[in-house]
């Protein structure tokens, strides 16, 4: 069971699986554990995007466009956006030059667990 996204397990078992599998690998295989993270929030922008109503795969927007149109429509705040920015960057990066450090690795894994709490809280838990 992982401390840091156990409580995804039931909300979301993709979110819980990403989380796990990023969690993992950080100390190991650093860009693997940055590319699992930039997957966890692709996913997640994805399902907010769906729970909000606003979600249309047949646009094929990218991560990009959709965090921008979901923080312009206002359902994503700002800060919220920025630290999906923030992982996506960072996984692009590992993804297209084989980079990545375990402290960014971790870095994104922190900002990961924090975009879990937060989704747990507002859109699960909301009543």
């Amino acid at each position: 069971m992982s401390a840091n996204f156990g409580h995804l397990e039931a909300l979301s078992p993709e979110l819980h699986r990403l989380g796990v599998l990023a969690e993992r690998f950080f100390a190991d295989d650093a860009n693997t554990s940055l590319i699992k993270s930039r997957q966890f929030g692709e996913y997640m922008v994805k399902e907010i995007a769906a729970l909000s109503g606003v979600y249309d795969a047949a646009a094929r927007e990218t991560t990009y466009d959709l965090l921008r149109r979901l923080a312009t429509q206002q359902v994503l705040p700002k800060e919220v956006a920025d630290i999906f920015h923030a992982v996506r960057k960072s996984g692009n990066e590992a993804t297209h030059s084989l980079a990545g450090s375990p402290a960014e690795a971790l870095a994104a894994l922190k900002f990961c667990r924090s975009l879990g709490v937060w989704y747990r809280r507002t859109w699960c838990d909301a009543p």
